[in-house]
């Protein structure tokens, strides 16, 4: 069963506090420009679309360039096919837009909403133990992929190999991101093969 401590909202809804929240949340990623008036295309990363609507300002880091994060006050937000396009002020042409491909969209950390119990951001996860439910390590999260159907865990085994985890209920029997830990019951063949050695991720 999965795990986690549950509040109420002022709806009498069950709701998460994020645990480990930092001073910036990714939540989007620049893929491209839209038209010619200067605005982007944004894909919502760990983050519903019709959040950005809500978003007065967000940070973005372009790709190029220093690397430094900028504030970027919103304009104008809509949704487009899954993606969100946004007109930010001062980037009133193409030109202007292109300079931001590839660039990352953040929010700070105080801004992240709770979850619904059982869900989880992204940067809560990464970093966290997994273990199967007999107990032996299969080492640290250190992504998660979004395929459409489910998530994916993405776990750096301790022989080096990254091992793929579905992020589903038959594969993942509990989640605690307050001791950091996954346990996992894998299908056979899912992991790597034991050489009778233990292996060392870095984790202490």
């Amino acid at each position: 069963m999965w795990r986690s401590s549950t509040e109420q909202d002022e709806n009498g809804r069950p709701h998460r506090r994020p645990h480990r929240a930092p001073d910036y949340v990714i939540v989007g990623r620049v893929t491209r420009p839209h038209g010619v008036r200067g605005e982007v295309r944004v894909r919502p990363v760990d983050t519903a679309p019709e959040r950005f609507l809500e978003f007065p300002w967000v940070y973005g880091t372009p790709k190029s360039g220093d690397g430094g994060r900028r504030q970027l006050q919103v304009r104008r937000a809509r949704i487009d096919r899954g993606d969100v396009v946004i007109a930010f002020e001062g980037m009133d042409s193409r030109d202007a837009a292109e300079a931001w491909r590839d660039a990352r969209i953040e929010i700070p950390g105080e801004w992240v909403k709770p979850l619904p119990p059982g869900h989880y951001y992204v940067f809560e996860l990464v970093g966290c133990r997994v273990e199967t439910v007999s107990g032996s390590h299969v080492g640290l999260l250190v992504d998660v992929l979004s395929t459409g159907a489910n998530d994916v865990y993405v776990v750096k085994h301790p022989s080096g190999e990254e091992v793929l985890i579905p992020a589903i209920r038959e594969m993942v029997k509990e989640v605690d991101v307050v001791q950091q830990r996954i346990i996992v019951d894998p299908w056979p063949g899912l992991l790597p093969e034991e050489d009778g050695s233990e292996g060392d991720d870095g984790a202490r």
